[in-house]
């Protein structure tokens, strides 16, 4: 294996053409970091962003949290320099795109390490949003989630990002929170009793919905408040800013846990994201399907 963990320094900033170019070795949060003190995001979040580096990102093809906005790995490359046995593959040019000849940039995107060593990324960036706004809804079962995440689509609103914990994720997520005070212990003791007396939830099926918002502050109310109106139709209950950075935040637990067990030579999956063909898939029968 080749370490570059050395390789982590930014080498240029075209403010003008918003553009950046960094080192490949740079881990996730020193990229983000350096580009938050001027004023900038490129506003890829993997679930490995506080341990995964830019070129991991580009050789796995990665996708982040906030893809809906951002947009994945491939959406944000401009340039990626990768050193060969045979030479050096690089378009060394700052446009997004050419139409002549074929784009070995896609070649080097998702080659797992298996052509070369990616030395530096160019990426686009964008200004720090103005307003940044967690929420989350709590349904009583996944079908209910699914389908009000198909509505959000069709209706177009735009969520930075949009998650859908079936019940199996959201106990592991409670059973992951701090020590509360006695005071946040009633108020949770009383929020469980409300939604299994008053809208007959069961905690067995239920499934939380988690949101993050980013942008102008008119925007990011405008998005709050459709999504809100497409969540009651389908049965869901609001649950929150806090719950909803609380589940957005389990999401980078979870990379800690991994990192963790590898020390301790566990085997850990991740997570596992899955596209649902709404037409095709009974959703009840696909989740009794066991993962062997």
């Amino acid at each position: 294996s080749v370490d570059t963990s050395q390789m982590n320094h930014l080498l240029w900033l075209d403010e003008s053409n918003l553009l950046v170019c960094f080192e490949a070795g740079v881990i996730g949060q020193d990229l983000e970091r350096e580009l938050n003190k001027r004023g900038y995001t490129c506003g890829h979040e993997p679930d490995s962003y506080e341990f995964s580096s830019l070129g991991g990102w580009v050789a796995t093809r990665a996708s982040g949290m906030k893809k809906n906005v951002y947009g994945n790995i491939e959406d944000l490359v401009i340039d990626a320099k990768m050193v060969t046995s045979r030479g050096v593959i690089h378009k060394n040019s700052k446009v997004p795109r050419m139409s002549s000849g074929p784009d070995f940039q896609q070649i080097i995107l998702g080659s797992e390490g298996t052509l070369g060593i990616i030395t530096e990324v160019t990426l686009k960036i964008r200004p720090l949003p103005d307003c940044r706004v967690y929420d989350s809804v709590v349904f009583p079962d996944f079908e209910s989630g699914v389908k009000c995440m198909r509505e959000v689509a069709k209706q177009r609103c735009q969520p930075v990002s949009i998650r859908l914990m079936d019940n199996t994720q959201f106990r592991f997520g409670q059973a992951l929170r701090p020590v509360e005070n006695t005071y946040r212990n009633v108020l949770d003791s009383f929020k469980k009793t409300y939604l299994t007396r008053v809208y007959g939830f069961r905690l067995d099926s239920i499934c939380v919905m988690t949101l993050l918002f980013e942008g102008k502050k008119s925007d990011v109310m405008s998005h709050k408040n459709c999504i809100a109106k497409i969540a009651v139709s389908f049965g869901g209950v609001t649950a929150g800013e806090r719950n909803g950075e609380r589940g957005y935040m389990l999401t980078f637990v979870i990379a800690y846990i991994r990192v963790r067990n590898i020390k301790l030579s566990v085997v850990f999956l991740k997570n596992i994201r899955i596209y649902l063909i709404i037409k095709i898939i009974d959703i009840n029968k696909f989740l009794n399907v066991s993962l062997t």
